[in-house]
């Protein structure tokens, strides 16, 4: 029974067109998106993702807009336990997460998974935008070192911990990539998940990359410039965003010589 399901005896045709089917499960927290025609119904629509949803203990709701270099969306709690900090398990790692204070996207797990199965063993990974470590820390498990950047104090504190709770050993750096990226080694893989400002930060990822090695770049353009010196090898649609809006992942190689 989904959603809509469990709500159609209690809110209107016209209403139900309004609900948003999807919504997003971190750890025992439950996020959803309440449109503005039904801001006075949102407790009884927590009330069903519950139902839905038994292990749910927390129903936060979405407010405002993504924004900000920490790339923070308000919240509010609906119902359930009082919290914003949930622990999520994603490709076989747990991962702390404080909702209100960081950036993070269970949608991505799938494609996390795409690009941790690429890792070889003894490669060296650059995390530019890690956030609480979805793809440092599962990667660390692989490859023989991750170097995780991130702006946000909230993020880097929470990756060091998710690091303790998986046990690995990650290198972390806190701070604007374009002041610490001279601290950080040449690496065979790059990965730049930052959607709104990746292509800004392309030319550090090439001066990064080693020779055959690959970068990662998320963005919301559907085309990006191959960089010189290296090789576009693939682009897909990642996740939509609205109204046939999308992010996308472009790879590139870097060549070895130059007739690659």
């Amino acid at each position: 029974m989904n959603l809509k399901d469990v709500l159609r005896k209690d809110l209107s045709s016209d209403e139900l067109l309004h609900v948003k089917r999807a919504f997003d499960v971190v750890g025992d927290i439950a996020v959803i998106t309440v449109p503005e025609e039904l801001k006075d119904k949102e407790k009884l629509i927590a009330r069903a993702v519950m139902n839905v949803n038994k292990h749910v203990k927390t129903v936060i709701k979405r407010v405002g807009k993504t924004e900000g270099v920490y790339r923070i969306r308000g919240v509010k709690h609906v119902l359930g336990e009082k919290k914003a900090v949930g622990l999520h398990v994603e490709n076989g790692c747990r991962f702390l997460v404080d909702l209100s204070k960081v950036y993070f996207n269970p949608r991505l797990g799938s494609e996390r998974l795409r690009v941790i199965k690429q890792v070889r063993k003894g490669e060296v990974v650059l995390d530019l935008f890690a956030g609480v470590g979805p793809f440092s820390i599962p990667i660390s498990k692989k490859c023989g070192k991750v170097f995780s950047v991130d702006v946000n104090p909230v993020a880097v504190d929470l990756l060091k911990k998710n690091a303790e709770l998986n046990k690995v050993n990650i290198d972390v750096f806190e701070g604007d990539l374009e002041k610490v990226w001279k601290k950080l080694p040449e690496a065979d893989r790059v990965i730049m998940n930052l959607p709104k400002r990746s292509v800004e930060f392309l030319p550090i990822a090439v001066k990064l990359c080693r020779k055959g090695g690959k970068i990662h770049v998320y963005t919301d353009q559907e085309r990006v410039k191959t960089p010189k010196g290296f090789k576009h090898v693939f682009t897909r649609k990642v996740m939509m965003i609205g109204p046939r809006v999308w992010h996308y992942v472009h790879e590139f190689v870097k060549k070895k010589w130059w007739f690659f």
